[in-house]
């Protein structure tokens, strides 16, 4: 894919994405809808996988596992050269915040999962994160 046609897909599935997030509160379908749209037109939509995440996972192992899925695809999406290159900035870069905000989500899930094994998973992801 020509790196104009990818950039021009993401957009427009943050797009999407932003419409989804307006909705979510008044219309779960509405929203619901949107994401798949959104990953119709650019299946790495990390926003979109984590939106999914939360509203399809009936349980939090579910959960937890479609937002392994979705920061898998901010690291396709991203690429490992960006990864080094941007190091440490991450929160201040705008294309890297679905990324964070997944990894934000994961942390979050692990520590409600709570064993021990999970607490230090979600520890290694916030220094991660930084």
């Amino acid at each position: 894919m020509a790196k104009a046609t990818r950039e021009s897909q993401r957009s427009e599935a943050q797009e999407l994405m932003w419409q989804a997030m307006e909705v979510i509160e008044k219309n779960e379908v509405r929203a619901a809808a949107l994401c798949r749209e959104a990953l119709r037109v650019y299946p790495d939509c990390v926003d979109a996988l984590a939106m999914l995440a939360q509203m399809e996972s009936p349980t939090l192992k579910d959960y937890v596992a479609a937002l392994r899925r979705a920061i898998e695809a901010g690291r396709r999406d991203l690429g490992a050269e960006y990864f080094e290159a941007e190091k440490g900035c991450f929160w201040g870069l705008i294309e890297t915040r679905p990324f964070m905000r997944a990894l934000a989500d994961l942390v979050f899930a692990l520590l409600d999962w709570g064993t021990p094994e999970r607490i230090d998973e979600a520890i290694k992801l916030q220094e991660e994160m930084l």
